[in-house]
């Protein structure tokens, strides 16, 4: 008895065993599904699928009724392609006749499983033999198919063949055995034969056969006039009869996807034709193809997030006709697409950037704070230099100018001494004028172009006095703020003294005019006189034309000289003034 208790309690654990094993091998098998996803690979790698407690999910959109679902697979972004492995269900009591599936998220609508039905053009030699045969595939569902004959729009599809050698006449043929596991449905209400022996030649009729007559029409099984059965499955070529109109067409129901079946033309529709002619064939069809048994599904490159792969099993009308499967997905990024590291990698961005424009501008404002440090200490030594000149030597100069006037009121005019004494007087105002010059260029106070203008004014005003001749002074007496450097304002002031000295010493004319324009930023001073004038192509180097082209492009600007014999001379600074003072 002990022994037997022992035996009966080893043979319930090694049943327990074998049941557990069973389901840990197969985990992903509901027996309420005809359809199952039998393997998913991503990446090369199977992926366990375990049902998600057994219980019905809600209703996937465009199906009569709920999906039972396999627990979420989360699997990284790199691990792609995904392919799923979807059939029919062993356990189910009704294996799926045909299966159709959809990756939400990724797919606009349900795809059959690649089944192909025929439209072929069977071509005989003249002793019937067949030479050749061209396949024309239907697959998949016609334009605007609803799964119901009766509703679906049928559409006219041509077709053409070019007629090989040795061909005498052709045989059309509508056939379900394009693979061998192909189930559908192929409605044919029409068919139209044309031929044309090239492409500037009208098309003849060959036939044209509406289908409505035979025998026993009203019935699946009917005889059709000049068509007859073929294949290994008399069932598939049926009579299809619309209830409305009492209309006929060919139809291909293949419900079995182990055995084919099909239309053959037969006697008057077998027609006579040529090598090289060019067959037009037009089928007034709607169909609905696709297949049973396994097949292998495979996606490419899906983007991170989230997906649901459904799989139902549908009739020969494409019709769901039982409780699908669907295995959510959830495509995880790796951690550098994800949110919270490109949120990281933005916060230290905008971290980083902020303090590199503030060290950045806190550089710059050090540089600025030197530059402008350096400016202010050379200024102030140009400011000394200026004092110290204009104290010492132009003190030392005005001692001599009036030592040489003294000695003059004491010497006889016209001896050597009173004309020696009065050179030396000439010598020492001259050096006195050309000292102001220097130094109103080395004071920094002058760095303006209202510094420049006051002076110019001054100068010309003075010059031409001096000559008895006509000025006409054209400057703004608003001008804004610009700097003008110190050698700038020199090399100007000496181009300007060149033209004007010109303009009162060789022109002979009787007025000479002084304008200053200024449109920013370019500074424009003309000095134009009314002289007799010359032809610059053959001015000599007394006229000083080189001289103040040197000084101007010195100063970064450009003169030019307009002048013709007894037309005057007009000469004409151009200069482009920096915005601010450099610090």
């Amino acid at each position: 008895m002990r022994n037997r208790t022992q035996v009966c309690l080893l043979g319930w654990a090694l049943g327990a065993f074998a049941l557990a094993s069973e389901a840990a091998d197969n985990p992903a098998v509901s027996p309420a599904a005809p359809v199952i996803v039998r393997e998913f690979v991503a990446g090369g790698r199977d992926w366990p699928l375990r049902l998600a407690g057994g219980e019905p999910a809600r209703a996937a959109p465009g199906t009569l009724a709920p999906n039972l679902a396999y627990e979420t697979v989360r699997i990284p972004l790199i691990a792609q392609p995904l392919i799923f492995h979807i059939g029919p269900n062993p356990q189910a009591p009704a294996a799926a006749m045909r299966v159709q599936y959809r990756l939400e998220g990724w797919d606009d609508e349900w795809l059959d499983l690649d089944g192909i039905m025929f439209l072929s053009l069977r071509f005989l030699d003249a002793n019937g033999r067949r030479i050749s045969s061209v396949p024309l595939p239907r697959k998949g569902r016609s334009a605007g198919w609803t799964g119901d004959p009766r509703t679906s729009p049928f559409r006219t599809a041509s077709e053409s063949v070019v007629v090989p050698p040795r061909a005498r006449r052709v045989q059309i043929y509508l056939g379900s055995g394009g693979s061998p596991q192909t189930t559908g449905i192929w409605l044919v209400k029409g068919i139209r034969l044309f031929a044309t022996a090239g492409s500037d030649q009208p098309e003849r009729l060959l036939f044209d056969d509406r289908l409505q007559e035979g025998v026993d029409l009203g019935q699946p099984e009917g005889v059709l006039q000049n068509w007859q059965r073929e294949g290994t499955n008399s069932h598939t070529p049926q009579i299809y009869t619309f209830p409305a109109t009492d209309a006929h067409a060919l139809a291909l129901i293949d419900t079995d996807v182990r055995n084919s079946g099909g239309w053959a033309a037969w006697e008057k529709n077998i027609v006579d034709v040529e090598p090289g002619l060019t067959l037009r064939v037009e089928a007034e069809e709607a169909f609905s193809i696709g297949r049973g048994g396994d097949y292998a599904s495979s996606y490419h490159k899906l983007a991170a997030g989230r997906y649901v792969f459904r799989v139902i099993p549908v009739d020969a009308y494409g019709r769901q006709s039982g409780t699908g499967m669907q295995l959510p997905l959830v495509i995880v990024p790796p951690f550098y697409l994800s949110w919270w590291f490109w949120a990281i990698i933005i916060a230290a961005g905008t971290a980083a950037l902020t303090g590199s424009v503030r060290y950045a501008t806190w550089k710059r404002m050090q540089r600025q704070l030197e530059r402008s440090e350096r400016r202010r200490a050379v200024e102030a030594e140009r400011m000394r230099i200026a004092h110290d000149i204009h104290d010492d030597m132009g003190a030392s100069l005005t001692r001599i100018s009036l030592m040489s006037t003294h000695a003059l009121r004491h010497t006889p005019p016209g001896s050597t001494l009173h004309g020696e004494l009065k050179r030396m007087d000439l010598a020492a105002r001259e050096v006195t004028i050309a000292l102001d010059e220097i130094v109103w260029a080395v004071n920094p106070a002058h760095d303006t172009l209202e510094g420049l203008c006051n002076y110019i004014s001054q100068y010309v005003t003075e010059s031409v006095a001096h000559s008895e001749r006509l000025c006409r002074l054209e400057i703004p007496t608003l001008l804004p703020v610009r700097f003008i450097s110190s050698g700038v304002r020199h090399h100007l002031l000496l181009a300007l003294k060149e033209a004007l000295n010109n303009s009162l010493k060789h022109s002979g004319a009787t007025e000479v005019r002084t304008q200053l324009v200024f449109n920013d930023p370019t500074l424009t001073i003309v000095i134009a006189d009314n002289g007799g004038g010359f032809d610059p192509s053959s001015a000599g180097s007394g006229n000083g034309i080189a001289n103040m082209n040197r000084r101007l492009q010195a100063a970064g600007g450009t003169c030019g000289i307009q002048s013709a014999t007894g037309k005057g001379t007009t000469v004409t600074f151009t200069l482009t003034l920096p915005p601010e003072a450099p610090l």
